[in-house]
C-alpha cells in the first residue's frame, strides 16, 4: 500500500504532489488541540516532516489550568509550565507511537496576539515564508484552523 493510500485508510487526506517538511502545531490542552496533533503526526510520518509543538502565552491574561491556591506569582507561573508540559508530553507520545522520536516543543511569551505570536514563530523557524505572515495573520484565526483539521 502507498503512503498515500495508507493515510487515506486511516482518514486523513494527502496530496501527492506535496511533500511537506515542517509542521507547526498549536497545543491549548483542548480536546481540538489534541486530535489535531493526532492528524500532524500522521503526516509528519509519512512525509518525514519535522513536528513543532508550541503553547502561546501572553503575559497579563490568566489562565484558568492554573490553581486558584498559587500563593505566589512563581508559583503561578510554575504551575502553568507544569500544565504545558503535560500537554507536550501527551503529543510527544502520540508521535512516539508513530515512531516519530525527534519532536520540538516550545512555550513563546509574547505580548501580541496568539495568532501572531504563532506566525511570527513559523517565520523565525522558517515554516512559513516571511512575507506570507502578514497575509495570513488577518485571514485566519488558529482555533477555526483547528477546528477545521480535527472535523473532518
Amino acid at each position: 500500500m502507498s503512503d498515500s493510500k495508507s493515510m487515506e485508510a486511516r482518514g486523513t487526506p494527502h496530496n501527492d504532489k506535496i511533500q511537506i517538511r515542517k509542521i507547526l502545531v498549536p497545543i491549548d490542552g483542548s480536546e481540538h488541540s489534541i486530535k489535531a496533533a493526532k492528524y500532524a503526526t500522521r503526516i509528519a510520518k509519512v512525509d518525514n516532516a519535522e513536528l513543532f509543538f508550541i503553547h502561546v502565552i501572553t503575559p497579563g491574561i490568566p489562565y484558568g489550568y492554573a490553581t486558584p491556591a498559587a500563593s505566589t506569582v512563581h508559583q503561578y507561573d510554575e504551575e502553568i509550565k507544569d500544565k504545558i508540559n503535560s500537554w507536550f508530553d501527551e503529543v510527544r507520545n502520540i508521535a512516539k507511537n508513530e515512531g516519530i522520536r525527534d519532536v520540538k516543543t516550545d512555550i513563546f511569551v509574547d505580548v501580541k496576539s496568539v495568532i501572531d505570536s504563532i506566525l511570527d514563530y513559523a517565520t523565525t523557524k522558517e515554516i512559513i515564508d516571511g512575507k506570507y505572515s502578514k497575509r495570513y495573520s488577518t485571514a485566519c484565526s488558529v482555533p477555526c484552523f483547528t477546528c477545521q483539521i480535527t472535523a473532518n
